[in-house]
């Protein structure tokens, strides 16, 4: 089924609208969303693990510990879009876009 240029396609269109598609829908949505948080958190991870344990080394934990807030907001904003019925199918654009907000993103 096509559908006009310009003209917004239901999500429902996109994945279907069975108890089956809808699950799978949203197996994807939280297995990239996971994704996208294990790769926020990696430079933390290793950084903590890269310090030693030693009490001077606490203000550069802390520092490394600032990039996973913005990475867990995005997160939460896109799944709480995503349950509100937001019309993007693509987890990667939500999170993209509430962890960019208010930088200009090339389209």
């Amino acid at each position: 089924m096509s559908t006009p240029r310009g003209a917004q396609r239901d999500i429902a269109d996109e994945i279907g609208r069975g108890p089956l598609a809808r699950g799978a829908a949203f197996v994807y949505r939280m297995l990239v969303l996971e994704g996208q948080l294990l790769l926020a958190i990696l430079p933390t991870g290793i950084t903590v693990l890269l310090l030693g344990r030693d009490p001077s080394n606490l203000p550069l934990f802390v520092l490394a510990l600032l990039p996973i807030a913005p990475a867990l907001v995005a997160g939460v904003a896109a799944t709480r879009t995503w349950l509100q019925g937001g019309t993007s199918s693509a987890p990667i654009d939500a999170t993209w876009r509430r962890r960019c907000a208010g930088r200009s993103l090339p389209r």
